[in-house]
């Protein structure tokens, strides 16, 4: 999502032990606050439980966008799995895939697929949200002074903000807040 260049261009130098670990906080930040994942994974395996509602059209895959599905498995107990051919299923869009021709009708289906941002493919807001929780965490590993909270004078007297986010990340994470039907 982001590249140690970009931190780099915007902070300045900073110790590659450290770069790396900002770099994964605020991304660990960004997939909690939005709670979805987006950094980019290849050969994700995600189980839907269907045994509830084993009748629905689409399932969306947790880890978004979704670029492409190595393999698509069904099961009725869970355990023992049977592959569904690629000519069974298709990729609805980036967040949704859709059985063909039918419903989803087994218990379990298991999904093995790509996706997620890339330091390419991150929308621009994203990074600079980024870059400020980065910015925000860096301040407070070598500051010797606690930071509780920010105040926000735009909102009013007494409207604080939660002081482990820096107040751009928590509005743009929160546009991209997972929200599933």
């Amino acid at each position: 999502m982001i590249s140690a260049s970009d931190v780099r261009a915007e902070l300045g130098n900073i110790k590659e032990s450290k770069l790396s670990l900002l770099i994964d906080s605020a991304i660990s930040d960004w997939e909690v606050d939005t709670q979805g994942l987006w950094n980019a994974r290849t050969g994700h395996v995600q189980v839907f439980d269907l045994t509830m509602n084993n009748q629905v059209n689409d399932i969306r895959p947790e880890l978004a966008p979704l670029s492409s599905i190595s393999l698509v498995e069904y099961s009725a107990d869970g355990i023992d799995y049977t592959t569904l051919a690629s000519t069974g299923y298709f990729q609805l869009n980036d967040r949704t895939i859709r059985r063909k021709g039918e419903v989803w009708n087994q218990n379990y289906v298991r999904v093995t697929y790509d996706g997620g941002w890339t330091t390419a493919t991150c929308p621009a807001n994203v990074k600079m949200a980024l870059l400020a929780q980065i910015g925000l965490i860096s301040k407070r590993l070598d500051s010797s002074e606690v930071h509780v909270s920010s105040q926000n004078f735009e909102g009013g007297a007494g409207v604080f903000l939660r002081g482990d986010r820096h107040p751009l990340f928590k509005r743009i994470a929160g546009s991209y807040m997972r929200i599933d039907p």
